[in-house]
């Protein structure tokens, strides 16, 4: 039961007072923790101090005399400071000394150590991203900034279908959830998976150095592209994945050609298949009226050539012989003659036939004819039109 005489505080007394009992508490302190979220510039270094259940936020005013990475574990001296206007608290630090590795940085070093022995990480063990891909497995959380950034990115590329598997991608939930997607991924018709989640602290993406889900990527048949964290953020994920892409944005990019790449090279490919086809078409030409060309004066000289031969014979005989090797050598030369309009393609001219031509086709059934075409006489050309039925 609460008692009806309890004190009344504003919010402004009791933040003078929890600061107050905090700093006089803990005038100085020395805090074992692990470094993490360090940044540190000419002025001053910002970073933190964890172990496996809290986080302390830490500032130093003096960054020259610290001589810390991220991962490193420490003891910081220093006094809790309160910020009422903020109901925050963080250590002041003073000092700080090394004591080696943090658990959770040595724990990630041992694992890709362990995992890199294995082959996991093997040059040949990774799938190629396919040229034209057009199907894709997405998974990440539902309602993110890497989620929207990659749908985002995936219009302005040939991707066709996306299949969003929602998981849980930070916490204890994260391994199991991301594996359960992954397994459903593989049962779907695509041809690559991203798994995409956006920048946090080293803490907050520490679910993806796990070991059972570094097997699974491994396992799978289908290429992966890891897009965790910012670029300078790295995860056993991206050691054991096919492609890592620095960002959920640049995993958009890279999987599959932009559209008007794909268009480029399309109307490129097409200029160079119509160059060569009108190229042919002009040596095809060239070589069929080369052709003509060499009949015709070989027939011609053949039939002068008879004609010589039958006026000399025929000036050595008499009138009746002379008929008789006449009547022998015009056959000939009808025939000649004959085997020679054979071939030509005027023939049907002369006859009082006409061709049906559109371009440079010979059309011999009216239905295929185009709406425009030409009709050739022995006397010239006419151009038509067909009417419908």
């Amino acid at each position: 039961m609460l008692k009806d005489n309890l004190p009344h505080f504003t919010v402004s007394k009791i933040s003078d007072i929890i600061k107050n009992t905090l700093e006089q508490t803990f005038p100085i302190v020395n805090i074992i923790g692990e470094v993490s979220n360090l940044s540190i510039n000419s002025k001053s270094a910002f970073f933190s101090l964890k172990d496996s259940t809290a986080l302390l936020r830490c500032v130093s005013w003096n960054p020259a005399n610290l001589k810390i990475e991220e991962g490193d574990s420490v003891i910081a001296t220093g006094r809790i400071t309160v910020y009422k206007g903020s109901s925050s608290y963080q250590l002041t630090v003073y000092k700080v000394e090394k004591q080696g590795i943090g658990n959770l940085a040595k724990a990630f070093h041992d694992l890709k150590l362990k995992l890199e022995t294995q082959g996991l990480f093997e040059t040949k063990y990774k799938k190629p991203i396919p040229p034209f891909v057009q199907n894709i497995a997405l998974i990440s959380a539902e309602n993110s900034a890497a989620l929207e950034d990659v749908l985002v990115n995936l219009k302005t590329t040939i991707v066709q279908k996306t299949y969003f598997l929602p998981a849980i991608m930070q916490g204890k939930y994260c391994v199991a959830s991301v594996i359960s997607a992954l397994k459903k991924a593989q049962t779907l018709p695509v041809e690559v998976i991203i798994i995409a989640r956006g920048g946090g602290s080293f803490e907050d993406l520490n679910e993806f150095n796990n070991e059972e889900l570094a097997h699974e990527i491994f396992a799978c048949k289908i290429p992966i592209i890891s897009a965790i964290g910012h670029e300078i953020d790295f995860t056993i994920l991206d050691f054991v994945s096919d492609v890592r892409a620095p960002t959920p944005t640049s995993a958009a990019k890279m999987v599959a050609l932009q559209k008007s790449e794909v268009l480029f090279k399309i109307e490129t490919h097409q200029k160079v298949i119509n160059e060569k086809v009108k190229f042919e078409i002009h040596q095809l030409k060239k070589h069929v009226e080369f052709g003509e060309q060499k009949i015709s004066y070989a027939t011609q000289r053949r039939l002068y050539e008879l004609k010589n031969k039958m006026d000399v014979i025929s000036s050595k005989l008499c009138q009746q012989s002379f008929v008789k090797y006449l009547q022998k050598y015009s056959q000939k030369i009808l025939l000649l003659e004959a085997k020679f309009m054979q071939i030509n393609p005027r023939k049907v001219l002369n006859q009082g036939f006409a061709l049906l031509k559109s371009g440079e086709k010979f059309y011999d059934d009216p239905t295929l004819l185009p709406e425009k075409f030409k009709i050739i006489t022995k006397n010239g050309e006419i151009n038509a039109k067909k009417l419908d039925n």
